[in-house]
């Protein structure tokens, strides 16, 4: 996957990447980077190459909800959010489950 956006922080991480294709960090790093560029739908691509490579990824799962929500994809990020809510709590993450929950109580409102 390559982001269209081109900065030079973006242009560091995806030499990282290059590098160790599998560090779910790089990956996370990269979609943020997406994501405050409000490039949603490249950076939810990214949070799924981040879940791919760690799917206890906690805050991929908020973040790519987030960035779901923005593209008016309600659906896909409650079910985003369902996925994640147990994977918070079995990895003993209290406050990634707290924020995917509430998160959960906006979105479906």
């Amino acid at each position: 996957m390559s982001a269209t956006l081109n900065t030079p922080r973006l242009e560091q991480l995806r030499k990282l990447h290059e590098a160790d294709p599998s560090d779910a960090d790089v990956c996370y790093m990269i979609a943020q980077e997406l994501g405050k560029a409000d490039e949603h739908a490249q950076a939810i691509e990214w949070y799924d190459i981040c879940l791919a490579a760690d799917d206890t990824y906690c805050y991929a799962y908020f973040f790519k909800a987030i960035a779901q929500r923005n593209l008016d994809l309600t659906d896909e990020a409650i079910e985003t959010i369902r996925a994640g809510l147990p994977i918070a709590e079995q990895s003993g993450h209290p406050k990634a489950f707290a924020e995917l929950s509430q998160l959960l109580d906006e979105i479906s409102g």
